[in-house]
């Protein structure tokens, strides 16, 4: 579903993925990131790859550790 809606023209850095484990994050994230590259090298698409690169950054994490983030970010 991720993959299909980049492939629409969303950007994965504005989107908030969730799991509920460490280990499925990381896993999602690989998964995202091989299919992306996949997809750009069949399209020959430069937009593809780029978000495949993107997936690094982008919030793919466990609710906790976003919430964490955002607690720490705005604690004033």
């Amino acid at each position: 579903r991720i993959v299909s809606l980049v492939e629409e023209g969303a950007d994965i850095r504005r989107m908030l993925i969730v799991t509920y484990t460490n280990l499925a994050a990381t896993e999602m994230r690989d998964r995202i990131r091989r299919e992306l590259s996949s997809r750009a090298e069949e399209l020959g698409e430069f937009r593809l790859e780029a978000q495949a690169e993107y997936v690094q950054v982008a919030d793919i994490c466990t609710i906790h550790s976003f919430a964490a983030r955002i607690i720490r970010e705005n604690f004033l």
